[in-house]
């Protein structure tokens, strides 16, 4: 059994898939700052999980990496992710997310079913490609805020055109 907050050591660089899967003991996660990956399916089902910081040092989470972590409220990405895999924050009570400016891909259905998820900032100049990322989210009430050079770009996706509030994001990360 593990204790929260559980820090993991600068050494680990990638977290196996299904590592910590159904762990329900975990409540706060910081992770060493060594870490570049999150396995698939890594924190799946770890129903107590309350908050995440990923640090900068990671550029990939895998596919379901945090899937159904139904008490997950709070995630901090690092400024280095480029990837975020498939399903990898399903139904998760997410309220808003910052997404960095490193961000090249969102995977399918990212943050499906995340019903509760009222605000998006995407730092991102270039839109994300993936498919579907925020389907049964609250997208007609939700507001995602993106940098002002790219706002049309968004507003022309077919995956981020979902949002019915699309604002000028004013700070960058």
């Amino acid at each position: 059994v593990l204790s929260s907050p559980t820090k993991k050591p600068n050494s680990v660089i990638y977290i196996l898939p299904e590592a910590f899967y159904g762990c329900t003991g975990l409540t706060n996660l910081s992770l060493g700052s060594g870490l570049t990956s999150i396995g698939n399916c890594a924190f799946q089902e770890c129903s107590g999980l309350t908050k995440i910081t990923i640090p900068n040092s990671v550029t990939k989470i895998g596919d379901k990496a945090f899937y159904k972590n139904t008490s997950l409220k709070e995630v901090n990405l690092g400024t280095s992710l480029t990837t975020i895999g498939n399903k990898a924050f399903a139904y998760c009570k997410l309220t808003s997310i910052h997404i960095p400016q490193s961000v090249t891909n969102i995977g399918d259905e990212t943050f499906y079913g995340c019903s509760k998820l009222d605000t998006v900032y995407c730092y991102a100049s270039n839109v994300p490609s993936g498919e579907s990322p925020f389907i049964n989210c609250n997208t007609e009430n939700a507001t995602l805020y993106v940098p002002l050079s790219a706002i049309n770009a968004y507003k022309a996706n077919s995956n981020w055109n979902k949002f019915k509030n699309i604002n000028i994001l004013f700070h960058l990360l």
